[in-house]
């Protein structure tokens, strides 16, 4: 494949007019203003990346009342009100009411590919960015599948017609996603397509869902797991997820890989994330199976008992049995294996509890987790024909 920094300059050169005509509109909305909150009708006009607004039609030859710059950082979401969406530039949150839900869905739809055209194009044109992923893989949307080139570069997952193509057949913000696997393609639009696609290719498969617009979700199809797995996790990094969806547990660490892990983020202090001599309640990780979730509390029962106990020569056979026994289970119920490592990375945590008057385990009193955490990892990224 070409570098995307040759790519990006012949796609920013040479943009297609009928793309570029479809990122432009016009037309009266509603918006909340003025010194003392009210809605007052303004004409709008979207062009080249920029929204201007004026009391009317008729004032086009004025300079405008304002405008909102859509760069890379604004969000544009549905807001609260039937007809009503909001546009966040980070420093100021608009409010904008359409006369009806198909001119407000019309409005989202193309700001908000305004601002995804905007990332993309600073993102390639940085000539230090280089893809994390990219592959042919098989995407499916809206009941049509096909072979494209894909690249995630950044959060921007984009796919093209061909490795050498100048122009990327379009692109998804995963910021404003969430990532899951899937067993099965559900397309309302299209439903005996997606089944039969279904049927035809039966590979892993992976969901792209956007969060915050009524759009249909991208689906992608790989060779093998392997390289199912490889991007399921990429494209979760990146991802926004669902801010709802999952346990506490996942919803901190989900904040914490939207902030790049940061270490000094106060999250990792939060009592779910840190080491606790009680046991638990309720698994760390989403198990539909209550049996599975009794198999997730006793893991990490598993893991107290391994780590409480003082390791030496005469009851080493203790601590064996337990690291072999709950390796094994989880070796024999893979979905067990991401609630093990959740057990270990709460209980083998550097930070305390950022409540007051908590005392909590000092990491050097560990005495053996790390190995227990080593040969898990090990064990579980193995290949399993090895």
């Amino acid at each position: 494949a070409p570098p995307i920094s040759h790519r990006s300059s012949s796609y920013l050169e040479s943009p297609r007019k009928g793309a570029e005509k479809a990122l432009e509109k016009s037309g009266y909305l509603t918006k909340l203003g003025g010194k003392i909150k009210s809605w007052h009708k303004r004409y709008f006009v979207l062009k080249t990346g920029v929204l201007s607004y004026w009391k009317s039609q008729h004032d086009l030859h004025r300079k405008p009342q304002g405008i909102i710059v859509l760069n890379e950082s604004c969000r544009v979401s549905r807001a609260d009100g039937s007809n009503t969406f909001e546009i966040a530039t980070g420093t100021k949150n608009y409010y904008l009411t359409a006369d009806s839900q198909p001119i407000m869905e019309e409005w989202v739809r193309v700001l908000q590919n305004v601002v995804q055209r905007n990332a993309l194009r600073l993102l390639l044109s940085r000539e230090d960015q280089k893809p994390t992923l990219q592959a042919w893989l098989i995407k499916v949307k809206h009941g049509h599948s096909r072979k494209c080139w894909c690249v995630l570069i950044g959060k921007m997952f984009i796919y093209f017609r061909t490795p050498n193509e100048q122009n990327p057949m379009g692109q998804v913000n995963m910021r404003d996603t969430r990532v899951e696997e899937v067993e099965h393609i559900s397309d309302s639009d299209s439903d005996e397509v997606s089944q039969n696609i279904e049927k035809a290719m039966p590979e892993p498969t992976i969901g792209i869902f956007p969060n915050h617009v009524h759009q249909g979700p991208t689906y992608l199809i790989f060779p093998n797991r392997a390289e199912q797995e490889k991007w399921l996790y990429q494209l979760t990094v990146v991802s926004g997820g669902d801010p709802k969806a999952g346990t506490q547990f996942e919803q901190l660490v989900q904040k914490l890989m939207e902030g790049d892990g940061d270490p000094s983020s106060m999250i990792w202090r939060h009592p779910l994330m840190t080491y606790s001599k009680e046991p638990i309640t309720l698994p760390l990780t989403t198990f539909t199976s209550e049996t599975l979730q009794a198999e997730a509390i006793k893991l990490f029962k598993s893991v107290q008992l391994f780590m409480s106990v003082v390791l030496d020569s005469s009851g080493i056979d203790y601590h064996v049995v337990l690291a072999q026994n709950a390796i094994q289970l989880c070796l024999d119920i893979p979905e067990l294996q991401p609630e093990l490592l959740s057990a270990l990375i709460k209980q083998t945590s550097r930070h305390t509890q950022a409540r007051h008057g908590v005392q909590v385990r000092n990491s050097s009193s560990f005495k053996h987790p790390r190995s227990f955490l080593m040969n898990a990892t090990n064990l579980f990224s193995c290949d399993s024909s090895s």
